[in-house]
């Protein structure tokens, strides 16, 4: 039996530079797919620990970086999907930070249940 996942195809654009002004749409995944985030209950999400946890980071990522703003996101019981905003502030460009500079922040989310389970290793 083959457990492997199918390689991911690079969605990034060649040449892009993710630190731009504009609007960008994330998906980030559990580490193995699991459903770590929460379960489906009577069609609805209820989020376990580890999805409070990010929705709390999610909800509090425009307190730390300024530029950021989150339009909209959804948790789902394994994966997570975020549009964000980055914008200027104050006339400054924040070029030292790319999108992927705040899925990572999102991936390590500030490490608040450490005791219970290093968030860095929860997404791939």
């Amino acid at each position: 039996m083959n457990n492997k996942l199918p390689s991911r195809k690079n969605t990034r654009l060649k040449n892009y530079d993710y630190s731009q002004v504009g609007c960008y749409f994330i998906t980030i995944c559990v580490q193995g797919r699991r459903k770590l985030l929460g379960n489906i209950i009577n069609d609805q999400l209820s989020l376990s620990e580890y999805g409070l946890i990010t929705k709390h980071e999610i909800e509090n990522i425009s307190t730390i970086r300024k530029e950021c703003i989150i339009d909209k996101y959804v948790i789902m019981p394994n994966h997570l999907h975020i549009t964000i905003q980055i914008e200027r502030v104050g006339g400054t460009h924040f070029a030292s930070k790319s999108v992927s500079n705040y899925g990572k922040r999102l991936k390590r989310c500030n490490y608040t249940a450490d005791w219970l389970f290093p968030l860095a290793t929860l997404f791939s």
